[in-house]
């Protein structure tokens, strides 16, 4: 929604209505161990699920008789600013994902996300930093190799670091 809120800052009367982007992330949420994978398979599970003709329905699990998503029929421009809008942060989040270094993805997350990422990083870092400290680092077994704050059975421990060499 953070996303939805910056994307859409120009023009809200386009923006998807939060009840619509909710309910597709838990409709295509798959339990991936770290929020970016997250977000990253919700946006292109979406995109992979939009009908090639007409638009997506988006209907209230709990009462699938109601549309959510009706707005997108009262303005013809809504549900194509939806689709453009996810296929480019699609983009984004891949861009991101092959960025290197830390500082290239944070500029690229504060593009998507605004001024809330700078202080989201340092609490961030100064979490893994208490973890490292208190020996409860680890690093999850998972082929994308997500930092743990804490070991387990499918967490590798990172060995303590001294960083005054051998």
């Amino acid at each position: 929604k953070r996303w939805r809120d910056i994307y859409f800052a120009s023009t809200p009367d386009l923006a998807p209505i939060s009840i619509v982007l909710t309910t597709l992330a838990g409709q295509h949420y798959a339990g991936e161990p770290s929020p970016m994978e997250a977000l990253s398979r919700v946006v292109s599970s979406i995109l992979g699920a939009l009908p090639p003709f007409g638009r997506l329905y988006v209907l209230n699990p709990m009462n699938p008789l109601e549309d959510l998503s009706e707005k997108w029929d009262d303005d013809p421009r809504r549900y194509p600013a939806f689709v453009s809008g996810l296929r480019m942060l699609d983009k984004d989040l891949a861009a991101i994902r092959g960025a290197h270094g830390i500082a290239r993805g944070a500029e690229q997350l504060e593009r998507l996300f605004g001024p809330v990422v700078p202080g989201v990083i340092t609490e961030q870092a100064r979490a893994i930093e208490k973890a490292r400290r208190d020996e409860r680092l680890g690093v999850t077994g998972t082929r994308a190799g997500a930092l743990a704050t804490s070991v387990g059975p499918s967490v590798i421990a990172v060995a303590n670091n001294t960083f005054y060499g051998a």
